[in-house]
């Protein structure tokens, strides 16, 4: 998943300014990705255990398909249809690429876990940049909140609810509780003023918990239900973030247009799937947020495709941090589970469009707020 450019739509794989409806197939390591509304493009491309990174790395104004495993960054690059090897990481860290330097590419950036350092390489002149911000647990989201163009580093803590962030604009670290422990973050930009708004998911009651940048009102909307998975992103291409899930027992999506409040439902893929809008998808295999979820297969090239071309970028292992803005809580519950669902069914592309969704369990997009998070905000750091 690409973070941190809330004014572009992400997982627009045609360049036609609204994100698309596609899915990764990890028995198969297959990509099917619903294109212009009417057709279905499939590709193969990755391993069971990949974590997928779909992003704009070579900037043509479209997503890449690319995966991260074991360190090594694999993307297939739209503008040329050449495959390229980055090594970036070590195995354990968690991808989060992300416009860092305003260059309109995806920079190549990761999460280290067991050090809470951050490390990302700029693309626009391939500086290294280094910061230790975080601890062990926390839910990496980098995201452009304050509105200047370039991702921030930012953490959700889920034991507490609480977003740590480094504002890029000017190195202020803001503190906001918003959600509880159980809740998924979710990122987007839902009002349309070019930032990252802070937000999430609860599946315990379907409901959606949002801060409106522009305004610092909260939303609350009822949508979605237990075992689904929140694909948010610009599908109707308004320039905001639409509310979405992909529901894996019928294999429907249920979503909500910013831009003209319709409802709108459409069956693609199966129940094994990953959703390629959902969040967090460097963390785990459906959107919930999983620490340690490390592949465990040997790194070996893409399926289909070998890698002839020598990577440029040097592999870095042995990063040490430059920065000391760490968060000081320790986290109570830091997840350790493992996903162990492999997929095994024949794979199949499905795309049949429809309106009326067969789920007794229909979506809701009733405005009344229950159990709403608790906010307070503050531009003092607590490290």
């Amino acid at each position: 998943m690409t973070f941190g450019q809330a004014q572009a739509a992400q997982f627009d794989f045609d360049n036609d300014g609204k994100a698309d409806i596609s899915v990764f197939r990890p028995e198969t390591g297959m990509w099917y990705i619903m294109q212009n509304g009417n057709s279905v493009a499939a590709t193969n491309f990755g391993l069971a255990d990949d974590k997928i990174v779909p992003a704009d790395y070579d900037g043509d104004g479209r997503s890449d398909i690319a995966i991260f495993r074991n360190g090594v960054w694999w993307i297939l690059e739209s503008g040329t249809s050449t495959i390229k090897p980055y090594y970036f990481g070590t195995n354990g860290d968690i991808p989060v690429p992300a416009n860092f330097d305003s260059d309109a590419r995806t920079d190549l950036a990761v999460f280290r876990p067991s050090t809470g350092q951050w490390f990302w390489n700029g693309s626009s002149n391939g500086s290294f940049h280094a910061i230790n911000f975080g601890l062990a647990g926390d839910i990496p989201i980098p995201g452009d909140y304050d509105g200047d163009g370039r991702a921030d580093v930012n953490v959700f803590r889920a034991s507490t609810g609480v977003w740590y962030r480094i504002n890029s604009s000017n190195a202020s670290i803001i503190t906001t509780q918003y959600g509880l422990a159980g809740d998924i973050p979710i990122h987007g930009d839902f009002d349309g003023d070019d930032k990252t708004d802070i937000g999430v998911w609860r599946p315990s009651n379907g409901y959606w918990y949002l801060i409106n940048s522009s305004n610092s009102g909260l939303k609350a909307t009822p949508f979605g239900m237990t075992g689904d998975v929140p694909v948010a992103a610009d599908y109707d291409g308004d320039g905001k973030t639409d509310i979405a899930v992909f529901r894996p027992s019928d294999n429907y999506w249920y979503r909500l247009n910013s831009s003209d409040g319709s409802f709108f439902a459409y069956k693609f893929g199966q129940n094994l799937d990953k959703a390629i809008p959902a969040p967090n998808l460097a963390l785990s295999d459906n959107g919930t947020p999983t620490a340690t979820d490390t592949p465990t297969n040997t790194p070996t090239p893409t399926a289909t495709q070998t890698p002839t071309n020598t990577p440029t970028n040097i592999p870095t292992n042995t990063l040490t941090a430059t920065a000391t803005s760490t968060p000081s809580n320790t986290p109570a519950n830091t997840p350790t589970n493992t996903p162990t669902n492999i997929p095994t069914s024949t794979p199949t592309a499905t795309a049949t469009a429809t309106f009326t969704p067969t789920s007794t369990n229909t979506p809701s997009a009733t405005m009344t707020a229950t159990n709403t998070p608790t906010r307070t905000a503050t531009n003092t750091p607590t490290n």
